[in-house]
């Protein structure tokens, strides 16, 4: 963000798709610890919108996974509402309520800057550092939208975000499905559990627990067999001692990472003959993080907290291929460009 290197997409997506999604990717953690998570969606509005779903997804995934961590009993609830709807254009009020500890007024200005937590104590008992609220804030500025919260000690607390998007038109084209969202259509890529091949041998690195179960409860609903390592030198020796038709490597683990641990990999098919393809799971979407994974010899790239849809789009493009000879689809995409 400080460098100018984070950009918005402008592409179709359905609003209640990105929705379901942060709800299935922050339930285990509300299961967890025994709080209910829900849903509000009002109608009246057109689904189909044109925009940057990553990037809404990604702070309500924060503000939930906020809301989560700072209450103890009750639950959250994720709404959304039209709050101004144009001919071409539609402004959206997002809310993330929780039932948790609440923040004092006097603090509340505060908590959208860089590394600022309302009670310094709560870092020691909760953890972070703050920086995830200033992201969220810089995010939703570029969506031309705003954040703010209210909340009082001990009642819990309602974070609100706006956000402006296109309003999708309808494109006639045969090869793509078409979802109806009210009165307007959106063009969908057929990228489902139905139409990937089940059975597909997957290693799995990574090294934060809750990450990995939700990893294996994504890949084993869509039919497949997953072995887990959490660091580099266990997912090289685990490559060695299992072939796998997949690979998913988490960049960040103790020990050694997912660029070194993919170089590892690598090395060792030159002396197998094969190819397996590597996927990077990152939760950074820069370009530049994007090329190291490029030059460590990676084939595909998926941000954290991983969305469904888009993990359903790399195992039908892999699945697609022959076995052990997976293509490096990001390095075809660089030559592309260039």
């Amino acid at each position: 963000m400080e460098v100018g290197k984070l950009h918005l997409d402008a592409i179709p997506f359905s609003l209640r798709e990105v929705l379901n999604n942060t709800l299935e990717t922050m339930s285990f953690s509300a299961q967890q610890k025994g709080l209910e998570i829900q849903q509000t969606i009002e109608d009246g509005f057109p689904d189909a919108l044109i925009g940057d779903p990553a990037r809404v997804r990604q702070v309500l995934i924060n503000l939930a996974g906020n809301a989560i961590k700072f209450t103890e009993h009750g639950g959250v609830n994720i709404s959304v509402r039209p709050e101004f709807l144009r001919e071409d254009t539609l402004d959206l009020q997002f809310s993330v309520e929780d039932t948790g500890i609440g923040i004092p007024l006097e603090k509340q200005a505060l908590i959208f800057e860089a590394f600022t937590q309302a009670d310094q104590s709560t870092s020691r008992r909760y953890g972070g550092t703050g920086l995830g609220l200033s992201i969220c804030a810089r995010l939703v500025e570029m969506m031309s939208g705003r954040i703010w919260v209210e909340s009082a000690l001990g009642a819990g607390s309602r974070f609100h975000f706006t956000a402006q998007f296109e309003v999708a038109r309808v494109r006639q084209d045969p090869e793509w499905p078409k979802v109806r969202a009210n009165e307007t259509e959106i063009d969908e890529p057929m990228a489902t559990a139905a139409n990937t091949r089940a059975g597909l041998r997957i290693l799995l690195a990574e090294d934060n627990y809750v990450n990995r179960l939700i990893a294996v409860k994504l890949l084993e609903k869509r039919g497949h067999a997953v072995i887990t390592v959490s660091n580099g030198r266990e997912a090289i020796d685990a490559f060695v001692a299992d072939p796998v038709d997949l690979v998913l490597m988490d960049i960040n683990m103790p020990e050694m990472d997912g660029l070194e641990a993919t170089a590892g990999i690598r090395r060792k098919e030159v002396l197998l003959g094969t190819h397996v393809p590597i996927v990077a799971l990152t939760a950074s979407a820069l370009d530049t993080h994007r090329e190291e994974c490029i030059k460590a010899g990676m084939d595909d790239f998926l941000t954290k907290p991983i969305a469904p849809k888009a993990l359903d789009e790399v195992l039908s493009r892999f699945s697609a291929m022959p076995k052990n000879e997976g293509v490096n689809v990001l390095r075809g995409t660089e030559l592309l460009r260039e």
